[in-house]
């Protein structure tokens, strides 16, 4: 599959995108040094190499399930349950565990500047 025709995909077959929106983090919390309070989880950019990374994308955009992710250089763990994030010690086993890459791909806001660059910059067209 060609860079970005994942998006297209899902808009042709599906009919069908919804990208997680920045969620916030009140307040702010310390992560890989930075001070973040806003998390662009971008999804969308992940892997899509294996039917297993492809199945991931679908249930977090599509589905928008409960999930979690290991903050990094951290024993603590960033949780979306439903209607928010918040940082939790002991990961909750029954939601979706992130792969230990998500901060890879992650955009990092503190206030209105971009703090953390995710992998990959979008360019839109």
């Amino acid at each position: 599959m060609e860079v970005g025709s994942f998006k297209k995909w899902l808009i042709r077959e599906q009919r069908l995108v919804r990208e997680m929106a920045h969620m916030t983090l009140n307040p702010a919390v310390s992560i890989g040094g930075d001070q973040i309070d806003a998390i662009d989880f971008r999804f969308e950019d992940y892997p899509k190499n294996t039917e297993e990374e492809m199945n991931l994308i679908r249930k977090l955009l599509i589905d928008k399930p409960p999930f979690y992710g290991k903050l990094p250089g951290s024993s603590r763990y960033m949780v979306y349950n439903g209607d928010g994030l918040e940082i939790r010690m002991q990961p909750p086993f029954s939601f979706l565990e992130l792969p230990d890459y998500w901060w890879t791909y992650a955009a990092g806001y503190h206030g209105d500047d971009l703090i953390k660059r995710p992998l990959k910059m979008r360019v839109y067209d």
